[in-house]
């Protein structure tokens, strides 16, 4: 008879616990379908917006694109490794010493940036984009992290020139 009990025991804890772990796995790849949703709405909203984001981990020196930026430089997305110097190869070089100085005084006075320069993409197309970042900190006051965003703003300066051209016309 106590065989039976513990037996019937064994079974009913051995039972919570396979539910348990089925309920567990449930939820996680529920989770990780939802997280793949919400990450393939922000991917198409970031089309919409021709906006991409970037962070950069200071520690590790490890640099990561979305899928956006690589479209504004004329990429495919995760065509090669995400570097400083990478981007730098694409930002006009009128414009580089803007874009580095804009970086490096913000990791010096430990403040954000905004700052507007030109990209060539990949087949030679001359873009307008808005970069803005700003830095996460540790307890000691050192940069962790940045974390940017690229606006590609070449339509909205086309559309600026040809009022401007335009309005001198008219003029």
């Amino acid at each position: 008879h106590d065989f039976i009990v513990q037996y019937l025991l064994f079974l009913a804890i051995l039972i919570f616990l396979t539910l348990f772990v089925i309920y567990f796995f449930y939820r996680i790849d529920r989770t990780k379908t939802q997280l793949f949703k919400k990450e393939k709405v922000l991917k198409e909203v970031q089309k919409i917006a021709q906006l991409g984001y970037w962070e950069f981990d200071v520690v590790k020196k490890k640099l990561r694109w979305s899928d956006e930026v690589y479209h504004i430089f004329g990429l495919a997305p995760q065509e090669f490794e995400a570097t400083y110097e990478a981007f730098l190869k694409f930002v006009h070089p009128d414009d580089i010493d803007i874009v580095n100085k804009a970086y490096t005084d913000s990791l010096r006075n430990k403040s954000s940036y905004q700052v507007e320069h030109r990209v060539i993409t990949k087949s030679g197309e001359i873009k307008y984009v808005e970069e803005e970042c700003r830095h996460t900190f540790d307890e000691y006051g050192d940069v962790v992290q940045s974390l940017g965003t690229i606006h590609d703003l070449t339509s909205i300066k086309v559309y600026q020139q040809k009022m401007k051209k335009s309005k001198d016309q008219f003029e």
